[in-house]
């Protein structure tokens, strides 16, 4: 039973860590745990601290693509289910204003502003009206700010939520009837100057910190057997094995210690000042095969994305080394399979598969 309270407390440690991990933000650390496959066995000693909220969303694999969650927003409650995305700060979901660009997808749940009583106006002010967003793989999303009351799990309720009701779409591509993102990254990565759900739901939290489990074992999707691409699928999820945790760890889920890494290391060289905005860390090294790259000294975790990215001549001596074989990747982020080049070449993306 995976929602007892008991089990989503934080490790014991000694007196000097127990006190710095309490105090610690969502911008100085990350705990990253060692993952124990198939078992559910909590392995540390609860925390008498049990003030505040921890929540457990379920999450569901769509064909190890993405994991998805289910949000409410407005009242009554509205459902969609989203991907938590640490590489970003904005939630958006469809909205029943959708040009033709919703077309493709048929299954998803538009928010209806007209449906809910809590609904508000984001802003009076027509320049913090529009929401436009481009993301790295070239999809763009465009709609307009609204305010809601949003809710996550059964216990965690953000009555003035600011998020984007999304109008256009532009190179999207999704797993199955993902219905929208909820950002996971800090206000400095938003696209607006309002609270980010992480600002919004941090004073209420047990532990300023959440935790994903994501299983890898069982597709809690299923396939169109029409199609042979798993990401034209459709439906929404018939089962879930894996969750987010909202102010606390599954002790179930990790065997051992947390290793806890400090944030914010890397120094941008022409300013001075540090990276901030997304959930960075520093990296001892790099290994691929046999070959190890050593000047690798910050990494990006991000949950949206399913790439592992680094710098051009890094990822080629990579590929080359390990036989690998590359393709470009068109400006709609689509792989072209006839378009292998070696993997030393440069110029637009180049997707290297090993």
């Amino acid at each position: 039973d995976i929602d007892r309270a008991d089990e989503f407390n934080e490790p014991e440690t000694s007196g000097q860590q127990q006190e710095w991990i309490r105090s610690f933000d969502w911008r100085q650390s990350l705990a990253s745990a060692t993952h124990l496959h198939g078992s559910r066995r909590a392995v540390e000693t609860s925390s008498k601290d049990t003030a505040g909220t921890v929540e457990s969303v379920a999450m569901s694999n769509c064909h190890l693509i993405l994991w998805t969650g289910t949000i409410t927003l407005g009242t009554p409650p509205q459902e969609f289910a989203v991907d938590f995305d640490t590489g970003s700060s904005d939630i958006w979901v469809p909205s029943s204003q959708c040009d033709q660009s919703c077309d493709p997808f048929p299954g998803w749940r538009k928010y209806n502003s007209t449906k809910s009583s809590t609904y508000q106006v984001a802003s009076l002010n027509p320049s913090e009206k529009t929401f436009l967003v481009e993301y790295a793989d070239t999809e763009t999303v465009r709609g307009q700010y609204a305010k809601d009351v949003l809710h996550l799990g059964d216990s965690i309720v953000v009555p003035d939520q600011v998020f984007a009701q999304v109008t256009s779409f532009e190179s999207f591509t999704t797993c199955a009837s993902e219905e929208g993102m909820v950002g996971l990254g800090f206000k400095m990565e938003s696209s607006h100057s309002f609270p980010t759900p992480l600002n919004a739901m941090a004073p209420s939290l047990r532990h300023g910190m959440f935790s994903f489990f994501l299983d890898k074992s069982t597709d809690d999707y299923s396939k169109d057997k029409s199609t042979s691409q798993v990401s034209e699928s459709t439906g929404h999820a018939i089962s879930s094995h894996s969750e987010i945790i909202f102010g606390g760890v599954n002790q179930k889920h990790y065997k051992g210690c947390l290793n806890w890494h400090e944030m914010g290391q890397f120094v941008d060289p022409d300013s001075g000042a540090k990276f901030e905005g997304y959930w960075d860390l520093r990296m001892d090294g790099v290994k691929v095969g046999d070959m190890m790259l050593q000047s690798a000294n910050l990494a990006i975790i991000d949950s949206g994305s399913t790439y592992i990215v680094g710098p051009s001549e890094d990822v080629a001596a990579f590929a080359e080394y390990n036989d690998a074989y590359c393709f470009v990747m068109n400006s709609e982020g689509v792989i072209d399979q006839n378009s292998q080049i070696s993997c030393t070449e440069y110029g637009g993306v180049v997707v290297c598969i090993f």
